[in-house]
């Protein structure tokens, strides 16, 4: 996980030296890995990763930014010194993990989540319409950003 940070970051940040990006240029990352039992998440930035587990929601990850909001630490603002949070541990059966960009899991409260949560299911069609609806609740939240939402849970064949 670490090379595709370094990778990336050292991509981004080289792609500023074209011309139009003189200015800057600077973008989150966020990497999830699944293995059978566990999960792994790098992250850079401000999207954000949430765990539900037995009715309960934990964020997993932590903003980069300062208190107005700005980024402090992403992908491409240095050439070098990249220094990402790394989070893992257990996924058990029936834990979903939330990803959103900043623009979606800014409008959202823990109680939003819970619904889309409970409303996954354990099927494409449930789990694609419980994202709808949480980036629809964040719209109607008051969101006017770009706003992406992935939900990945854990079934069981039991």
């Amino acid at each position: 996980m670490k090379r595709i940070f370094r990778s990336t970051n050292l991509a981004v940040w080289q792609k500023r030296r074209e011309k139009g990006f003189e200015a800057g240029l600077a973008t989150t990352l966020l990497v999830l890995m699944v293995g059978a039992n566990n999960y792994w998440i790098g992250h850079a930035g401000n999207s954000s990763v949430w765990l539900y587990r037995k009715g309960s929601v934990q964020k997993l990850t932590r903003d980069d930014t300062d208190t107005m909001g700005v980024l402090t630490r992403a992908v491409g603002f240095a050439r070098l010194g990249l220094f990402p949070q790394f989070v893992s541990g257990v996924f058990g059966a029936n834990d979903i993990l939330l990803l959103t960009t900043d623009g979606a899991g800014d409008y959202l409260t823990d109680s939003d989540m819970k619904k889309y949560f409970q409303a996954c299911g354990d099927t494409a069609k449930t789990a694609s319409a419980a994202v709808t609806g949480l980036l629809a609740c964040a719209f109607e939240n008051g969101s006017d950003e770009n706003m992406s939402a992935v939900m990945v849970k854990r079934i069981t064949n039991q």
